[in-house]
This record gives C-alpha cells, structure tokens and sequence, in this order.
C-alpha cells in the first residue's frame, strides 16, 4: 500500500498524522495507528496499546460500527486529559467528554459519519471517504489538539 498525505503536510516525522500513516502501512488497524503514533509522544508502551486497541478496528472488532480512527483519537484525547485519578474519578470527566465531542463534531464534518458502515456505504460506487483519510483526519485533529497545548503550555 502506498499512503500520501491527503489533507496537508505533517509536521516533521514526530508528527501523529505522520506515524499513523507509517503505522497504516504495517498493516496496523485504523485504531491501533491513531492511538499508537499518540503513545509513542506520551511514553506509553506501543505493546499494550496495541494489544489494547486491536478489538476496535473495523468498526468495533470488524462490526462496521463507531470507526476505528474514532476511537483511537478518543483513547488518545483520554490519555492526554485524564487526571487518572483513581480516588477522584469525576475529576477530569467533564474536560475529557468535552474535547471528544468536539472531536466527534470535527471527524463527523470532515468524514461525514462517526460510523465505519456509513462511511464505506458506497455513493456513485465509492465510500463517502477512504480509511486513509479517516485515519488521517483522526490524526491531524490530535496533532492540531497537540499544538494548542503547547502554544497554552509557552504562555503559563
């Protein structure tokens, strides 16, 4: 398979988007090379996390539900927002729902569905968008959340 970025440059090999992709050509599923290419910025074990993740490719294990891209950026938004408070679990739910939902709204926009079925649902014999572009738009959004932290980071 041969991957070109569609939607615009990634900014340099740390990039998610550009690891994702690298990650889409080892033949990771679409939620294993979202939230492995995040991992790797927090020092997370690339192991676990993909162990983890390789249930929800394909739509939630091959069911053709929530995509896989989806939820990879929104175990990526968990581990980045999350207090992982343990005796205060309310602690950072509010932050970490609002940012996925404005996640959700962003990837619904670009890629027309949430879900995997809609999306590979054919119009004029060809998906609404590619796993490709999923997976990339799933990627550029966290690279583009990366950067407002670390523009918030420089002004504290």
């Amino acid at each position: 398979m041969k991957i070109c970025v569609i939607n615009g440059s990634p900014k340099g090999k740390y990039s998610v988007t550009l690891q994702t992709l690298l990650f889409l050509e080892k033949k990771y599923n679409c939620c294993q090379a979202v939230v492995c290419a995040y991992c790797q910025k927090k020092g997370i074990s690339e192991n676990e996390v993909y162990r983890l993740a390789e249930a929800f490719g394909g739509g939630m294990g091959g069911m053709q539900d929530t995509c896989g891209a989806v939820t990879g950026m929104f175990m990526a938004l968990g581990l980045q927002i999350s207090a992982g408070d343990l005796s205060d679990p309310r602690k950072s739910k509010g932050a970490t729902y609002e940012e996925v939902q404005k996640a959700a709204d962003a990837f619904r926009v670009a890629c027309g569905s949430l879900y995997c079925r809609e999306i590979k649902s054919r119009a004029e014999g060809k998906p609404m968008v590619s796993c490709v572009q999923c997976v990339e738009t799933a990627a550029e959004y966290l690279d583009k959340y990366l950067d407002t932290l670390a523009v918030t980071d420089k002004k504290e």
